[in-house]
Protein backbone atom coordinates (compact mmCIF):
# COMPACT_ATOMS: atom_id res chain seq x y z
CA UNK A 1 0.00 0.00 0.00
CA UNK A 2 2.91 2.36 0.69
CA UNK A 3 4.25 1.71 -2.82
CA UNK A 4 0.82 2.48 -4.32
CA UNK A 5 0.62 5.72 -2.37
CA UNK A 6 4.09 6.75 -3.52
CA UNK A 7 3.25 5.90 -7.12
CA UNK A 8 -0.02 7.83 -6.93
CA UNK A 9 1.79 10.84 -5.49
CA UNK A 10 4.35 10.74 -8.29
CA UNK A 11 1.61 10.44 -10.93
CA UNK A 12 -0.28 13.38 -9.41
CA UNK A 13 2.89 15.42 -9.38
CA UNK A 14 3.57 14.61 -13.03
CA UNK A 15 -0.07 15.44 -13.89
CA UNK A 16 0.16 18.81 -12.19
CA UNK A 17 3.45 19.50 -13.91
CA UNK A 18 1.98 18.53 -17.28
CA UNK A 19 -1.07 20.72 -16.62
CA UNK A 20 1.22 23.64 -15.79
CA UNK A 21 3.19 23.12 -18.97
CA UNK A 22 -0.03 23.02 -21.00
CA UNK A 23 -1.20 26.23 -19.32
CA UNK A 24 2.15 27.90 -20.08
CA UNK A 25 1.95 26.72 -23.68
CA UNK A 26 -1.54 28.18 -23.98
CA UNK A 27 -0.32 31.52 -22.62
CA UNK A 28 2.52 31.58 -25.13
CA UNK A 29 0.10 30.64 -27.92
CA UNK A 30 -2.34 33.39 -26.89
CA UNK A 31 0.51 35.90 -26.76
CA UNK A 32 1.65 34.87 -30.25
CA UNK A 33 -1.90 35.01 -31.64
CA UNK A 34 -2.42 38.50 -30.23
CA UNK A 35 1.16 39.82 -30.55
CA UNK A 36 1.96 38.85 -34.14
CA UNK A 37 -0.84 40.98 -35.66
CA UNK A 38 0.09 43.87 -33.36
CA UNK A 39 3.75 43.62 -34.30
CA UNK A 40 2.83 43.33 -37.98
CA UNK A 41 0.58 46.38 -37.74
CA UNK A 42 3.29 48.33 -35.93
CA UNK A 43 5.88 47.41 -38.54
CA UNK A 44 3.41 48.36 -41.29
CA UNK A 45 2.80 51.75 -39.69
CA UNK A 46 6.53 52.35 -39.37
CA UNK A 47 7.06 51.33 -43.01
CA UNK A 48 4.22 53.50 -44.30
CA UNK A 49 5.26 56.54 -42.25
CA UNK A 50 8.86 56.15 -43.34
CA UNK A 51 7.85 56.18 -47.01
CA UNK A 52 4.98 58.65 -46.91
CA UNK A 53 6.73 61.33 -44.83
CA UNK A 54 9.19 62.22 -47.64
CA UNK A 55 6.28 62.34 -50.09
CA UNK A 56 4.40 64.72 -47.80
CA UNK A 57 7.57 66.82 -47.62
CA UNK A 58 7.76 66.93 -51.41
CA UNK A 59 4.09 67.92 -51.60
CA UNK A 60 4.69 70.72 -49.09
CA UNK A 61 7.70 71.89 -51.08
CA UNK A 62 5.56 71.91 -54.23
CA UNK A 63 2.98 74.08 -52.47
CA UNK A 64 5.69 76.51 -51.36
CA UNK A 65 7.08 76.68 -54.88
CA UNK A 66 3.60 77.32 -56.26
CA UNK A 67 3.11 80.09 -53.70
CA UNK A 68 6.21 81.89 -55.06
CA UNK A 69 8.98 80.69 -52.74
CA UNK A 70 11.48 80.04 -55.53
CA UNK A 71 14.43 79.87 -53.13
CA UNK A 72 13.06 76.79 -51.34
CA UNK A 73 14.97 73.53 -51.83
CA UNK A 74 14.35 69.97 -50.59
CA UNK A 75 17.10 68.44 -48.43
CA UNK A 76 17.71 65.35 -46.31
CA UNK A 77 16.29 62.69 -48.63
CA UNK A 78 17.94 59.49 -49.85
CA UNK A 79 17.49 56.63 -52.30
CA UNK A 80 14.58 56.89 -54.78
CA UNK A 81 12.93 59.78 -52.95
CA UNK A 82 16.30 61.52 -52.95
CA UNK A 83 16.32 61.34 -56.76
CA UNK A 84 12.89 62.94 -56.79
CA UNK A 85 14.17 65.67 -54.48
CA UNK A 86 17.13 66.30 -56.79
CA UNK A 87 14.81 66.58 -59.79
CA UNK A 88 12.57 68.94 -57.81
CA UNK A 89 15.52 71.17 -56.89
CA UNK A 90 16.70 71.28 -60.50
CA UNK A 91 13.20 72.23 -61.62
CA UNK A 92 12.98 74.96 -58.97
CA UNK A 93 16.37 76.37 -59.99
CA UNK A 94 15.40 76.38 -63.67
CA UNK A 95 12.11 78.07 -62.87
CA UNK A 96 13.91 80.70 -60.80
CA UNK A 97 16.27 81.43 -63.71
CA UNK A 98 13.34 81.77 -66.12
CA UNK A 99 11.50 84.13 -63.77
CA UNK A 100 14.66 86.23 -63.37
CA UNK A 101 15.05 86.45 -67.15
CA UNK A 102 11.40 87.44 -67.53
CA UNK A 103 11.77 90.15 -64.89
CA UNK A 104 14.91 91.40 -66.61
CA UNK A 105 13.11 91.47 -69.97
CA UNK A 106 10.21 93.41 -68.45
CA UNK A 107 12.65 95.92 -66.92
CA UNK A 108 14.37 96.39 -70.27
CA UNK A 109 11.02 96.89 -71.97
CA UNK A 110 10.02 99.56 -69.46
CA UNK A 111 13.44 101.19 -69.83
CA UNK A 112 13.02 101.21 -73.61
CA UNK A 113 9.63 102.92 -73.32
CA UNK A 114 11.06 105.54 -70.95
CA UNK A 115 14.01 106.14 -73.27
CA UNK A 116 11.70 106.54 -76.27
CA UNK A 117 9.58 109.09 -74.41
CA UNK A 118 12.68 110.97 -73.26
CA UNK A 119 14.05 111.13 -76.82
CA UNK A 120 10.77 112.56 -78.12
CA UNK A 121 10.74 115.15 -75.34
CA UNK A 122 14.28 116.25 -76.25
CA UNK A 123 13.77 116.23 -80.02
CA UNK A 124 10.85 118.67 -79.99
CA UNK A 125 12.69 121.65 -78.42
CA UNK A 126 15.84 120.81 -80.36
CA UNK A 127 13.90 120.98 -83.61
CA UNK A 128 12.71 124.45 -82.68
CA UNK A 129 16.24 125.53 -81.79
CA UNK A 130 17.53 124.17 -85.10
CA UNK A 131 14.94 126.10 -87.12
CA UNK A 132 15.70 129.28 -85.18
CA UNK A 133 19.43 128.91 -85.78
CA UNK A 134 18.89 128.27 -89.49
CA UNK A 135 16.77 131.43 -89.78
CA UNK A 136 19.29 133.40 -87.76
CA UNK A 137 22.19 132.26 -89.95
CA UNK A 138 20.44 133.72 -93.01
CA UNK A 139 20.22 137.21 -91.53
CA UNK A 140 21.97 139.75 -93.79
CA UNK A 141 23.45 141.86 -91.02
CA UNK A 142 24.95 138.83 -89.25
CA UNK A 143 28.73 138.89 -88.94
CA UNK A 144 30.81 136.10 -90.40
CA UNK A 145 31.84 134.88 -86.93
CA UNK A 146 28.24 134.72 -85.76
CA UNK A 147 27.21 133.01 -88.96
CA UNK A 148 29.88 130.35 -88.46
CA UNK A 149 28.74 129.88 -84.85
CA UNK A 150 25.08 129.48 -85.84
CA UNK A 151 25.97 127.02 -88.59
CA UNK A 152 28.04 125.05 -86.07
CA UNK A 153 25.07 124.98 -83.68
CA UNK A 154 22.85 123.69 -86.49
CA UNK A 155 25.42 121.00 -87.35
CA UNK A 156 25.70 119.91 -83.70
CA UNK A 157 21.92 119.75 -83.38
CA UNK A 158 21.79 117.57 -86.50
CA UNK A 159 24.47 115.31 -85.01
CA UNK A 160 22.56 115.03 -81.72
CA UNK A 161 19.38 114.28 -83.68
CA UNK A 162 21.17 111.41 -85.43
CA UNK A 163 22.47 110.07 -82.10
CA UNK A 164 18.98 110.20 -80.58
CA UNK A 165 17.54 108.33 -83.58
CA UNK A 166 20.18 105.64 -83.12
CA UNK A 167 19.45 105.48 -79.40
CA UNK A 168 15.73 105.24 -80.13
CA UNK A 169 16.35 102.38 -82.57
CA UNK A 170 18.41 100.62 -79.89
CA UNK A 171 15.78 101.13 -77.19
CA UNK A 172 12.95 100.14 -79.50
CA UNK A 173 14.33 98.17 -82.45
CA UNK A 174 12.32 98.44 -85.66
CA UNK A 175 10.85 95.43 -87.40
CA UNK A 176 13.52 93.48 -89.28
CA UNK A 177 13.60 93.97 -93.03
CA UNK A 178 14.83 90.98 -95.00
CA UNK A 179 17.13 91.62 -97.96
CA UNK A 180 19.56 89.66 -100.07
CA UNK A 181 23.24 90.23 -99.33
CA UNK A 182 26.58 88.98 -100.58
CA UNK A 183 27.70 86.60 -97.86
CA UNK A 184 31.30 86.53 -99.09
CA UNK A 185 31.49 90.32 -98.94
CA UNK A 186 30.01 90.36 -95.43
CA UNK A 187 32.51 87.75 -94.21
CA UNK A 188 35.38 89.61 -95.91
CA UNK A 189 34.49 92.92 -94.27
CA UNK A 190 34.16 91.19 -90.89
CA UNK A 191 37.59 89.59 -91.22
CA UNK A 192 39.11 92.88 -92.37
CA UNK A 193 37.60 94.66 -89.36
CA UNK A 194 38.94 91.95 -87.05
CA UNK A 195 42.42 92.26 -88.53
CA UNK A 196 42.46 96.07 -88.22
CA UNK A 197 41.04 96.20 -84.69
CA UNK A 198 43.45 93.64 -83.23
CA UNK A 199 40.67 92.00 -81.19
CA UNK A 200 41.85 89.21 -78.92
CA UNK A 201 45.47 90.39 -78.74
CA UNK A 202 48.58 89.03 -80.38
CA UNK A 203 48.42 85.63 -78.68
CA UNK A 204 44.86 85.09 -79.94
CA UNK A 205 45.88 86.21 -83.44
CA UNK A 206 48.67 83.63 -83.47
CA UNK A 207 46.35 80.82 -82.34
CA UNK A 208 43.65 81.58 -84.92
CA UNK A 209 44.23 80.59 -88.50
CA UNK A 210 41.87 81.94 -91.17
CA UNK A 211 41.70 80.02 -94.44
CA UNK A 212 39.83 81.43 -97.44
CA UNK A 213 38.67 79.11 -100.21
Amino acid sequence: SEMIATTSANLEKQRLQASQEVADSRKVLYLLVIGIPLISALLGVIFIVGHTRPLYKLMESTRRLKAGDLDHRVTGMKHEVGELATAFNEMAESLQEQVTKMQRAEQLAVLGELAAGLVHEIKNPMAGIKVAMEVLSKEANLSSEDKVATEKVVAEIARLDTLMKQFLNFAKPPKPQLAEIDVNAAIGSTLAFYARSGMGGREAAKSIEIIKQ
